[in-house]
């Protein structure tokens, strides 16, 4: 009798061990397959809400507790927003924020680990939240949402009875929350995507506004060019004429010499305005050098009033001497001077107005300033003037990418243009490029 009782009985605690290693495996295998499933529903969602919603009843009902909640981590790193939860009093869910350092969550922020309360009365480590008080629970577990940008919050579980909590209970939230991480990551790359997508979009509008505006420059150059050009040709007409009846007569080399001298220095001149035009209307960008801001501005202003037609404008300048170099590419700063130059011809809204395009220097940097004498900006769309597509003249055919379009190639320079504008008494844009290193 005595042996066969010391037979049985370790076979019955083999047994209750097996039992219970299989109801846990069990468990773990049911845990596994909700995480698959979160994982599965996260990659069709559309936006991350519904995947916390998710989360937190796959908590519920995996786990059998009443409560389950994700808190946000809030700008500032000072309180957490209830985001999704179950178990919570109405209206608690997307407006509740608890602090920090009241929480289990805040708790388990800074301890970077799981945490897990098996009775919240006993607890010690953290103060009691009321959030939690006043839902009378007892037991709970808290791991941590860290995305790639940092810590996001917390993903937690509470039981309104005393419970405990197996590692593996504590792998299965961790899981969870790992989903919800990948589901964030994903949000932020799909964010940061589309707002490369929205730059390049616009810088895409930018070079096709530049190549078009070329061209179209061109157009309104073209009388102006033709006179600028006549001019000189005539010269080296009537000079070859001397010329070769100075030959015809005989007459002695110093006067040949003279006129020939004439022809040459008024070909090159020809020759110049030819390569700025070029220069201006050429579709590929040069490689920036170190240039002469002076000459840069004294090259716009010509262009620029020759676009300006009927405009009751006079475009005058001031340039300081002895300005150091400034890297850059003349076509493109050229361009932006000529788009600031017409603005500020048109600040006066039909009526005269004197620009001035002034330069200087402070410390390591070149400055351009277009001032004008026109109707100012009115202080509430400062703020608007460099947006693209932003205009106050669309009525007149503006389309509010000239002064984007010139602060795109003033930041794109390593520049700073900003304004100063008083309604009624002119504006002044004023540019800052970076002079070459050692010159200033």
């Amino acid at each position: 009798m005595s042996n066969s009782g010391k037979a049985t009985a370790p076979r019955t605690e083999l047994e209750a061990e097996a039992l219970e290693a299989r109801r846990e495996a069990e468990a773990h295998a049911r845990q596994q397959e909700v995480v698959v499933r979160l994982g599965l529903s996260a990659i069709r969602a559309n936006g991350v809400q519904p995947v916390l919603e998710e989360a937190v009843r796959a908590a519920v009902d995996t786990l059998g507790v009443g409560f389950a909640k994700v808190l946000e981590l809030e700008p500032g790193g000072e309180r957490l927003l209830l985001r999704a939860g179950l178990g919570w009093k109405e209206g608690l869910v997307g407006s509740a924020q608890v602090p920090v350092g009241e929480t289990q969550g805040g708790y388990a922020l800074q301890a970077e680990e799981p945490i897990v309360v098996e009775d919240l009365a006993a607890e010690d480590r953290i103060p009691r939240p009321r959030l939690l008080t006043d839902h009378g629970v007892v037991s709970g577990m808290t791991v941590l949402i860290r995305t790639k940008e940092g810590p996001w919050g917390v993903l937690g579980v509470h039981s309104d009875t005393r419970r405990t909590f197996t590692r593996n209970d504590v792998n299965f939230l961790q899981a969870l929350a790992n989903v919800l991480t990948a589901v964030l990551d994903r949000q932020a790359i799909e964010r940061r995507l589309q707002h490369s997508q929205a730059e390049l979009a616009l810088k895409v509008a930018e070079e096709r506004l530049r190549r078009s505006e070329r061209l179209a420059s061109l157009g309104t150059l073209a009388a102006g060019i033709a006179h600028e050009i006549n001019n000189p040709v005539n010269t080296i007409l009537m000079t070859s004429e001397s010329a070769l009846m100075a030959l015809e007569a005989g007459r002695d080399g110093d006067r040949l010499r003279e006129d020939l001298s004439i022809v040459v220095q008024e070909a090159e001149r020809c020759g110049v305005m030819v390569q700025k035009v070029l220069e201006f209307v050429r579709d590929r960008r040069p490689e920036r050098k170190p240039d002469d801001v002076n000459e840069v501005v004294r090259s716009a202003m010509t262009m620029a009033q020759k676009t300006l037609g009927d405009l009751p404008a006079d475009v005058g300048a001031e340039l300081a001497a002895g300005l150091p170099p400034v890297s850059l590419n003349r076509a493109e700063v050229e361009q932006a001077l000529i788009h600031l130059i017409r603005n500020a011809a048109e600040s006066g809204r039909g009526e005269a107005v004197q620009v001035t395009v002034r330069t200087g220097t402070s410390g390591d940097r070149v400055l351009v300033a277009i001032e004008d004498t026109g109707q100012g900006v009115p202080v509430e769309v400062r703020d608007q003037i460099f947006d693209p597509f932003f205009t106050t003249r669309r009525e007149k055919g503006g389309t509010g990418l000239g002064l984007s379009l010139a602060h795109s190639i003033v930041t794109d320079h390593g520049g700073t243009i900003d304004l100063e504008s008083e309604p009624g008494r002119g504006s002044t844009f004023l540019i800052e490029l970076p002079a070459v290193a050692g010159t200033a």
